[in-house]
């Protein structure tokens, strides 16, 4: 079984996932993580990703 997390804010990418086999779990995740924006500065930022899944052993 493979998962992936998808950003919910990309309903893009959840949709080709999906046409590619994978199925939602039910599973949501939150976290929070740093990175430094163009302008040097240090940014936290907080996302929401819900979990796909597919498994490998039924694919073509």
């Amino acid at each position: 079984m493979l998962r992936i997390g998808v950003a919910l804010d990309n309903p893009d990418a959840r949709r080709l996932y999906e046409r590619a086999g994978y199925i939602a779990t039910g599973e949501v995740e939150e976290y929070e993580y740093e990175y430094v924006d163009d302008g040097g500065r240090q940014v936290t930022a907080q996302e929401s990703s819900v979990f796909l899944a597919k498994d490998l052993r039924r694919s073509p």
